[in-house]
């Protein structure tokens, strides 16, 4: 099979494309809506519901718009690989600690979706979040480097 027809079939699979996809290939976050793909030697998630899905973006647009100074970008600069991982697991972490007042216990992983659909419940909307302590979650997450062999 050649590399466009694979990818097609996956990308066929994945209808919608899990937004918080780089955290949860993590094992730091999970969610209840994620569907996890493998094709051959290729894993993919995917989410389970259109309104989730709809969620989890509006969630990202959000982080994205509050965290360029905790990751000192500028303007339309594209984010790095280490600085969207950043943004998307301290994220998740800081609204955690806006929602629940606790960061995670050890062995604890966050469900995104669950913590999502609290946040509405509480605040009502998304937008209405107060983003100092989740911004001070981004600016403090710092991903563990690989150790050299």
């Amino acid at each position: 099979m050649d590399e466009d027809a694979f990818r097609e079939q996956f990308d066929a699979l994945r209808e919608r494309p899990c937004v918080f996809q780089r955290a949860l290939f993590t094992r730091l976050v999970d969610c209840s809506q994620a569907r996890w793909i493998h094709l051959a030697e290729r894993v993919g998630v995917s989410c389970g519901s259109e309104a989730a899905h709809a969620r989890c973006r509006r969630w990202l647009e959000l982080l994205r718009e509050n965290s360029r100074f905790a990751l000192r970008r500028k303007g339309d600069e594209p984010l790095k690989h280490y600085d969207l991982l950043r943004m998307e697991i301290g994220g998740i972490l800081g609204l955690q600690r806006v929602v629940l007042g606790r960061e995670p216990k050890r062995g604890e992983v966050p469900d995104v979706q669950a913590l999502i659909r609290q946040a509405e419940a509480t605040f009502g909307t998304l937008d209405r979040i107060p983003f100092g302590p989740v911004v001070q979650s981004i600016a403090a997450y710092r991903i563990r480097r690989r150790r050299k062999r």
